[in-house]
């Protein structure tokens, strides 16, 4: 009896920890905008860090207030040291805790949709939902 009390205990343990990533928005879209930067990794949930300007040679975000926004990221195909970086246009929409992304790359253009795990004012926490490239306005 014991046994089998220990296992649904562990098993509503289980359940439990993955609710953990609840996916509520704690912000709104005014703290969304600015300047992101330091990307870290942690499973699936990227990190960013609110900055007052891009770095430079660095990979970062800025989300403006009319809805355009520049990435600054690989400006082109080779990912492997040294890295030229370039700034790409794009804009932004936001709808409850997700933000759709629309920008230029090297070989086309990029859409991505983030789910914003959590916003704060020092920090990003998004979970990647869909990044789509199309290559055929590229070089």
């Amino acid at each position: 009896m014991q046994a089998k009390l220990l296992i649904l205990f562990l098993i509503v343990l289980g359940f439990g920890s993955c609710l953990q990533d609840n996916f509520e928005v704690t912000g709104n879209s005014e703290k969304l905008v600015g300047y992101w930067v330091n990307p870290t990794y942690q499973d699936s949930i990227i990190i960013l860090d609110k900055v007052s300007k891009l770095k430079d040679n660095d990979y970062g975000i800025a989300f403006m207030n009319d809805g355009k926004l520049v990435e600054r990221k690989n400006s082109g195909w080779c990912g492997t040291p040294p890295i030229s970086y370039g700034d790409f246009n794009g804009t932004w929409t936001m709808k409850d805790s997700i933000v759709s992304i629309m920008v230029d790359y090297w070989g086309g253009k990029a859409t991505y949709k983030w789910k914003i795990v959590s916003l704060t004012d020092d920090h990003l926490r998004v979970f990647a939902k869909e990044q789509q490239y199309d290559h055929s306005s590229g070089e």
